[in-house]
């Protein structure tokens, strides 16, 4: 018997986990802000959603559902924040 296979895509943008606390953002001091952190019981809470509505793709948050659209629409204006807060990171702990 053939069980079918399903995917689906989820993005999430920052969810309060304990992947923040990894050396990645501890050492390099990366701050997030708390508006853009998301809780993982709302995340959970729309994947669920999007599973039982047969979603292929779930943005489960404002923050990453604003996230796709910037990325999708206008890809010069992320490449040009990431180049300029890259400078900024540069600049202030490389000291």
């Amino acid at each position: 018997m053939m069980v079918p296979i399903k995917v689906i895509n989820i993005y999430p943008f920052y969810t309060r986990t304990g992947m923040l606390n990894s050396p990645q953002y501890l050492e390099k001091k990366v701050k997030i802000p708390e508006f853009l952190l998301d809780e993982p019981e709302k995340v959970i809470k729309e994947l669920i959603r999007g599973i039982k509505s047969n979603k292929l793709h779930i943005y489960p948050t404002p923050a990453a559902s604003l996230m796709h659209i910037i990325s999708r629409y206008f890809p010069n204006l992320l490449k040009g924040l990431n180049s300029l807060s890259a400078s900024t990171f540069k600049k202030r702990y490389n000291k």
